[in-house]
């Protein structure tokens, strides 16, 4: 990626794999659950 986010050609964010930035993620504790929803 380019210093300031600069786009140096059309069409290149397809390049880019953001899918795996996510380093968390909620886990549901079943036996907690009161079913109030």
């Amino acid at each position: 990626m380019e210093v300031g986010g600069i786009v140096t050609e059309p069409g290149n964010a397809s390049q880019y794999k953001t899918g795996d930035w996510r380093s968390q993620k909620p886990t549901y504790d079943f036996s907690k659950c009161i079913k109030c929803g």
